[in-house]
């Protein structure tokens, strides 16, 4: 899964592979001079729900997935690394109810989990194919 910032100079891609148990779900950081995984889960994870926020000077990225595991991520761009999630909480929340036309009194980090945010994210991302079954 790739999620590019406004400008596309920078990326979040979401290696998720097929059930393998030597495998990690890794986020990675993408831009013109790196590709940094900036978090891996050691232990095989699926991800149905994921919505990326950029800062509006794309300094900062924010990530929030739920699935097998939930993930709540910020990152500074330029580094690479890891700041506190409060820092995107209210604008990645504010991203949240707009692209998905949440009501103002909904919580977007309780609505993501429920089956019709899954949905939602299948639609608003038909690109993105899961698919946990052995091709033939």
């Amino acid at each position: 899964m790739t999620f590019s910032s406004p400008s596309r100079r920078a990326a979040i891609d979401i290696w998720q592979p097929r059930h393998d148990n030597g495998r990690a779900l890794q986020i990675h950081l993408v831009t013109p001079r790196r590709d940094l995984v900036v978090r891996e889960f050691l232990h095989e994870g699926e991800l149905d729900f994921v919505h990326v926020y950029w800062s509006p000077d794309e300094t900062t990225v924010g990530i929030s997935a739920t699935g097998t595991i939930d993930i709540d991520l910020a990152c500074n761009v330029a580094t690479g690394g890891q700041v506190p999630f409060d820092t995107v909480r209210k604008g990645l929340a504010e991203s949240i109810r707009a692209t998905y036309h949440l009501r103002p009194d909904q919580d977007p980090f309780q609505w993501q989990l429920e089956p019709e945010a899954r949905h939602g994210f299948f639609k608003l991302h038909p690109e993105i194919n899961v698919d946990y079954h052995p091709r033939r």
